[in-house]
Parts: structure tokens; sequence; C-alpha cells
């Protein structure tokens, strides 16, 4: 009888430690869909710094970017997106939730699950990166996006269908032109 017990704990005890890796896989984005194409970029802003995205991370300086520790970053551009004469630092990230803290009044819950979002920074010379757009969940899927016509303020986003769209700043946050 003792060594049946022993056997069950045992295999409770593997079962459990196995459900608590296959969390914490989850929890580092190990389980994300695979056309995800994580992209290495070195980034030089007007003022000198250098912005460097490797291994789904994002740093300022070889420091870790602020405010990113939770998040992984899918791609990073700089570009003037609301067409103000300075360039933003746009961000193609996936996040844990599909809101955050300010979620509409009409969502009780945020989800748990993974979900892809633009978010925006102001780059102010020598100073912290502002954050200045953080989107919720984007709706489609984006496989990659990409600066469309240089000094036109506009973002273009590729679906994993390989389809393209275009969009630009509108007042507060960005809108699909096409």
């Amino acid at each position: 009888m003792r060594k049946k017990l022993i056997r069950i704990l045992i295999c409770v005890s593997a079962v459990a430690a196995l459900a608590a890796a296959a969390f914490l896989l989850w929890m580092k984005g190990v389980f994300l869909p695979g056309w995800i194409d994580w992209k290495e970029r070195e980034l030089g802003l007007s003022d000198g710094r250098s912005l460097t995205l490797s291994g789904r991370r994002l740093y300022l300086e070889g420091e870790s970017f602020p405010g990113m520790e939770n998040y992984l970053v899918q791609d990073a551009l700089l570009l003037d997106l609301d067409r103000d004469g300075e360039e933003e630092l746009v961000l193609l990230l996936w996040k844990r939730g599909r809101y955050g803290p300010y979620r509409p009044f009409w969502v009780e819950k945020d989800e748990a699950g993974w979900s892809q979002h633009l978010f925006l920074y102001e780059l102010p010379a020598e100073e912290p990166p502002k954050s200045k757009w953080c989107s919720s969940y984007m709706g489609f899927e984006a496989a990659d996006m990409r600066v469309f016509e240089k000094g036109q303020g506009l973002l273009a986003f590729i679906d994993t269908q390989g389809e393209e769209s275009i969009w630009a700043w509108e007042g507060f946050g960005v809108k699909r032109l096409d």
C-alpha cells in the first residue's frame, strides 16, 4: 500500500512539474505562432543614441528599453508617423491580454492570452522615451511592417496572407487608409 502511495505521489508531482514547465514556457511566449518573423535591427537615433532589437527584446544604449519587460518585440521602425518633423519609434509587439489596465468599460476582465499590438514612442533628444500611443489588440495578424513612401508618414502592414494595408496617424491612433 505504501509503495502504491509513493508511486501516485511521484506521478502527481511529475504531472504538476510538467504543467508548471508548460505554463512558464507559455508565459515566455514559446508557443506563439510559427509565422512570426522576429526581426533583429540596429536603429540610430538623431541624437546619437542607439536602439537594438535582438532576441525579441529592445535595448536603448545597451539597457533594456523602459517598460518592455513583459513584452516580446517582433519589429521596430523609426518613422515620423504623426508628421511633426520628429521620428517616432514604432513597435510591433506581443503582450499578454488585449487591453492592459485601461480596458473599455464593457470588458469586465482582460484576456490572458498573447495578442499583437502597435506601440508608438516619442524619442526626445537625451531624454527617456515617452509613450505616445499603445494600441489595444490590432484586430488582424501583421506578419511584417514597413515604412510606406518615406517622408509621407505612412506605415504598411503585411498580414499573414501576404495582403498589404496602408495606415496613417489620425489625431490619436492609426487608421487604415485602403
